[in-house]
């Protein structure tokens, strides 16, 4: 996390860098140690993150430090300018008990299809163990009457070969 005092500030040694295409720099040197007061139009007329750049370049403060400096500026004033709603906190709040209230309706319609869903399962299980009971007894049934017609077959196709 950037030092703060780095990010408000510090007193140079050097006052101004002067850029290649900056004709009359805002900043004049001063003799002595008098701190220079700024009027409000020379403040307008600064641009801060140009005044950051000269602060990283002269301090040697990383790029990462002057970028979270930055942020915690432009945050700090839109907090400032910023105007609290409270009709948004209800709001979500009465948004939050309509989804808390929903996902129990949900709840419970799951729990009685799953139910709805066991039953149905078990009486087709009833139905197919009856239905193969009833399957099984036919075809027992149905092998012993072919059974009983071979017989009866195999003893009329004996007599006649004995006969």
């Amino acid at each position: 996390m950037p030092d703060k005092t780095k990010c408000e500030g510090q007193a140079s040694s050097t006052l101004h860098v002067k850029r290649e295409n900056e004709a009359n720099p805002i900043v004049k040197p001063e003799e002595g140690n008098e701190l220079h007061i700024y009027s409000a139009a020379e403040l307008s007329r600064l641009n801060q993150q140009e005044l950051l750049a000269d602060i990283q370049l002269l301090d040697g403060t990383s790029s990462s430090e002057v970028y979270m400096c930055q942020l915690m500026f432009v945050f700090s004033e839109q907090l400032k300018r910023s105007k609290l709603n409270m009709a948004v906190l209800k709001e979500y709040q009465r948004h939050e008990e309509e989804f808390l209230r929903c996902a129990k309706d949900l709840d419970e319609t799951t729990a009685l299809c799953d139910a709805e869903k066991q039953k149905y399962d078990s009486l087709w299980k009833q139905r197919l163990d009856e239905f193969m009971a009833g399957f099984s007894t036919i075809s027992l049934k149905l092998k012993e009457v072919y059974q009983v017609s071979l017989i009866s077959l195999l003893i009329a196709t004996a007599e006649r070969i004995n006969g």
